[in-house]
């Protein structure tokens, strides 16, 4: 084994092929700041709110635009409020910024409140409310709310708009928006039994960040109390700086202790707490939380094994458990979509998701729980939800029959669905604002840049949202196609600038490979970094194979219990039928690379198949699913007392004899998803096996390896150098 200082050496002597438009594509982010995100109408629907930063910066700032004078306006800078001064994160916001992948600085989200006549955000811990006089009737008016001491966190307002309620010391507090006067909700939340924070698991896995949730009346709250004693804790050392002091996390590893949560009700003035019936020892994950407009809780539960969800209706006033309205049941695992279920203006009614006929469908159900009809069939290819105009009954969906390509789709009275927007090659998605009776769609292809558009209630296309994003000067030479035999997974082909189809190129098999992530996709930007690489001369290929998700429920279920063997194989075989079908790929000349599980991926791959592949670079790969974290891995592996050979035959630890070509391991210190002990394990095993192992250790970077630009810039190179050397130099056996 050797540190990779050597590698990185090496690659400072190299030339590299559009080394300036590597830069580029760094600094602006894949091309994606400038654009943008978080986009929202006013109540009126006149006004979009959204935020945006500099082509080449990473802050946000918040901006409004007039949409019938397509006017724009700068409301607030962080500048405007720091000054010269940095910004100052918590370590909790840091890791809720984490667990969201957020490397936003800035104004990093906002809210709008329910009447449109506020904003709320926060900066350096404390909150900020913009009053808003409108466009062109002059500057809106900054109001520091507070608080004097301490951080807030997970500010919101309540349904009135007069109040906001935000999380500090790990209790809840709410403060009035005229007044300025601050109210203690909660008392005795500690590090260890905190109130309103969503944990870890929800966070990281179910796409769940609120911890609290006022009633529809705004008279009281629910919240969340989650109990982390007896958990495990693990703690992320700074290597580079031996003196500091490490950062302790509560983290579940597989088959350990989750935290405990509980759930309490208490006026939004203040007084006793009462606690809601819930049997979270059978179902001990909360999923979501909704407030009826006649004062009841539904809450969204699930057993641990993950395959058992539940419904329950719960007395607002007293947590008594008065029904449950349902139950989902799979004999593998229950997919989390948190947009549902998704209530009726009336809450005479909902729509929920189901995969109980193969495939994702949608079903309007009343008010008790009880099935009216299936609005959207398997057949039509659900992805995402983007609506429900009661106005006209109906139902907008982002699907369709060919996964790479979502379109937007609109569904009246349950009659069959009818392409409501969309191009051929091009994803789009939408969101559509019953107040403000239009629909925000965002579009992308392999041929243009993200742009958002407001449509109105018919499809026409009103206007589009503005961006100052620098346009790209890595020009997409990529094909997506369906492999034509075996189990015909959708298949991605980055080839270099200057492609000649009489030679035949060196490949790079980019991998995620995992569940509810698809890599082969119509989109430029997820291209860009790899059509850099493939500028080097290479050819780069990914696929979707069995495990990822759009193409029904037994495509993304092979995988159950069986990560390594599964997608291994079917990732080989694929390979091999492109290769037949797309000849100019030399196949005595392979790589592999991914991060995350694709890390965990390549190091399977490579171990498993050395007369594929010819060298591997896995980022911060999980190497045992004992160390990852319960929810995830459970989901997919069950629990590991009960399944010991899953989780035996699934560890990138019992591959490792098997090792012969070159890996370099590469992972961030501070990572506090897949801890750094990861590699450390895996890179000790091949040591005392005497495999070939370089390491790279990124001190004090977390698992997103590329939020520093210089590093991110230098992974993309070190990777280029890498294969460079194992793929174009020198005889392969």
């Amino acid at each position: 084994m050797t540190l990779s200082h050597i590698a990185l050496a090496a690659m400072c002597a190299m030339t590299f092929v559009d080394e300036a438009a590597l830069r580029e594509f760094i600094e602006t982010r894949a091309y994606m700041l400038g654009r943008p995100n978080q986009t929202q109408f006013s109540p009126q629907g006149e006004v979009l709110f959204f935020l945006r930063s500099k082509p080449e910066e990473e802050e946000l700032s918040l901006f409004e635009f007039e949409l019938a004078t397509k006017t724009e306006r700068e409301l607030v800078t962080a500048k405007q409020l720091l000054g010269d001064a940095a910004e100052q994160l918590s370590v909790e916001e840091k890791a809720q910024r984490e667990r969201s992948r957020s490397m936003a600085q800035g104004i990093a989200s906002f809210e709008l409140s329910a009447e449109g006549k506020h904003v709320l955000f926060s900066l350096s811990g404390a909150l900020y409310a913009v009053a808003l006089p409108g466009v062109g009737l002059g500057k809106a008016v900054v109001v520091h709310l507070g608080p004097k001491t301490g951080a807030a966190l997970s500010a919101e307002f309540s349904p009135d708009g007069k109040h906001v309620a935000y999380v500090k010391g790990f209790d809840i507090y709410v403060v009035n928006l005229q007044t300025r006067r601050h109210r203690r909700l909660t008392r005795g939340g500690t590090e260890e039994l905190s109130h309103g924070l969503a944990e870890f698991i929800a966070q990281e896995e179910f796409g769940r960040a609120q911890g609290y949730w006022f009633s529809q009346d705004g008279k009281r709250l629910l919240f969340q109390q989650t109990d982390h004693r007896g958990m495990e804790r693990l703690e992320v050392a700074n290597p580079a700086s031996p003196e500091s002091k490490p950062v302790s996390f509560f983290y579940p590893r597989a088959g350990k202790p989750n935290a405990r949560l509980r759930l309490g009700l208490v006026s939004t003035w203040g007084g006793p707490i009462t606690w809601v019936e819930w049997d979270n020892k059978t179902y001990p994950y909360l999923m979501n939380v909704r407030w009826t407009k006649g004062g009841n809780v539904i809450l969204s539960v699930m057993n641990r094994p993950q395959n058992t969800l539940v419904l329950l209706e719960i007395d607002g006033q007293t947590g008594k458990h008065r029904r449950t309205l349902l139950e989902e049941k799979d004999e593998a695992w229950v997919n989390i979509d948190q947009s549902f279920p998704v209530w009726l203006p009336d809450d005479s009614g909902f729509f929920w998701r189901t995969e109980k006929k193969g495939a994702p469908e949608i079903e309007l159900r009343l008010a008790d729980g009880r099935h009216v009809q299936t609005w959207v069939k398997a057949e039509a290819g659900f992805s995402q939800w983007a609506g429900f105009d009661k106005k006209r009954q109906t139902l907008f969906f982002s699907g369709g029959p060919n996964p790479t390509e979502p379109k937007l789709y609109a569904v009246t009275q349950a009659q069959e669905p009818k392409l409501f927007y969309g191009n051929p090659g091009e994803m789009v998605f939408g969101r559509w604002d019953e107040k403000a009776q239009r629909m925000l769609v965002s579009a992308v292809s392999l041929e243009a840049m993200p742009r958002q558009w407001v449509l109105d209630e018919g499809g026409k296309a009103l206007v589009e949202v503005p961006s100052v994003a620098k346009a790209p000067k890595l020009f997409p030479q990529i094909e997506i196609r369906q492999l034509s035999k075996g189990i015909q997974p959708w298949t991605r082909i980055v080839k270099p600038k200057n492609f000649d189809a009489k030679k035949r190129y060196p490949v790079v098999l980019e991998i995620y490979g995992g569940p509810h992530v698809q890599e082969v996709v119509q989109s430029w930007p997820r291209a860009l970094g790899l059509q850099w690489l493939a500028n080097q001369g290479f050819v780069v290929v990914s696929f979707d194979v069995q495990g990822t998700p759009g193409r029904g429920r037994a495509w993304e279920r092979a995988i159950f219990h069986n990560f390594a063997e599964r997608i291994s194989k079917e990732q080989v075989e694929a390979l091999k039928q492109l290769a037949l079908e797309f000849p100019q790929m030399d196949l005595s000349k392979v790589g592999v690379m991914g991060s995350s599980f694709g890390g965990y991926m390549a190091a399977i791959l490579l171990m498993r198949y050395p007369e594929v592949f010819r060298a591997g670079v896995a980022m911060a790969p999980v190497v045992d699913w004992r160390d990852y974290d319960s929810a995830y891995t459970e989901r997919y592996l069950g629990m590991p007392e009960e399944h010991p050979e899953v989780y035996e035959k699934n560890s990138v630890l019992s591959h490792v004899d098997k090792a012969q070509r070159p890996l370099l391991l590469v992972h961030g210190t501070a990572d506090d998803n897949v801890y750094f002990f990861h590699t450390l394990k895996l890179a000790d095993a091949l040591f005392r096996k005497g495999k070939p192992c370089e390491v790279l250790p990124i001190a004090n970077a977390t698992h997103m390896l590329g939020a520093d630009k210089e590093i991110g810039q230098r992974l993309w190179k070190l990777r280029a150098q890498f294969f460079q050397k194992h793929l174009h130099e020198g005889n392969h056996p």
